[in-house]
C-alpha cells in the first residue's frame, strides 16, 4: 500500500471511520501473521499475536497526539513487541517451543500454503531457524517481508548500514547452513 494513502486512512481511522481500519488491516493481516508465525512457529499463538498487533494499533490511533510517519515500519515494531513480550513471559513459564524441536511434517496443514510450497522452502525454514537471531530477523523482513533495508533499520532501530552488514553475513551462514 502506498505510504500517501495510509496517511489518508490514518487519519480517517483517527476520526472514527471503521472502513479506514478493515482496509489497512486486509492489506497487512497476512503479511504480519507470516512474519510472526516465522518467528513462533504456532499457529494459534501467531493468529493470536497477529491480532493483538492490530488491536494494540487500533489503540494507539485513538491518541490524535501521536503521529506515525512510516505505517509499516511502525506495524512492524509493535508486532516485533509482542513477539519480544511472548517470549519473555514463555521464559519464565518455560513453555517456549523451540524452532529445532518442531517436525516440519507434522506443523498444522492449515497454516499458509505458500510457506510450505516444496522442500526447498522447507529447507530454507529450517536453515533460517538454525540462524542465530540476530541475523535472522533482517533477512525475514528483507527476502520474505520485503523490506528495504532502510524501512529494515526503521523497524530495529538500527543504522542501515548495520542492517546491510547483517542481512550480507545472514546470507553468507545461510549458505553454509544450507550446505550442510
Amino acid at each position: 500500500m502506498f505510504k500517501f494513502q495510509e496517511k489518508i486512512l490514518l487519519k480517517r481511522i483517527r476520526n472514527g471511520d471503521r472502513f479506514a481500519f478493515t482496509r489497512l488491516y486486509h492489506a497487512y493481516v497476512e503479511k504480519v501473521f507470516r512474519f510472526t508465525y516465522f518467528r513462533v512457529k504456532n499457529k494459534e499463538i501467531a493468529e493470536d499475536l497477529t491480532s493483538l498487533t492490530f488491536f494494540k494499533i487500533l489503540d494507539y490511533l485513538k491518541d490524535d497526539s501521536q503521529e506515525i510517519k512510516d505505517f509499516r515500519a511502525f506495524l512492524y515494531k509493535t508486532v516485533r513487541n509482542l513477539i519480544a513480550d511472548f517470549y519473555r513471559k514463555s521464559l519464565t513459564k518455560k513453555e517456549i517451543v523451540f524452532a529445532k524441536e518442531i517436525d516440519l511434517d507434522k506443523v498444522d496443514k492449515e497454516a499458509p500454503q505458500d510457506i510450505f510450497l516444496n522442500s526447498e522452502i522447507k529447507e530454507v525454514e529450517k536453515a533460517l531457524g538454525k540462524l542465530p537471531h540476530l541475523y535472522r530477523e533482517p533477512i525475514i523482513l528483507h527476502f520474505i517481508e520485503g523490506f528495504s533495508s532502510k524501512e529494515i533499520a526503521e523497524i530495529l532501530n538500527e543504522s542501515k548500514e548495520n542492517v546491510r552488514v547483517r542481512i550480507h553475513r545472514g546470507l553468507k551462514l545461510l549458505r553454509e547452513i544450507l550446505k550442510n
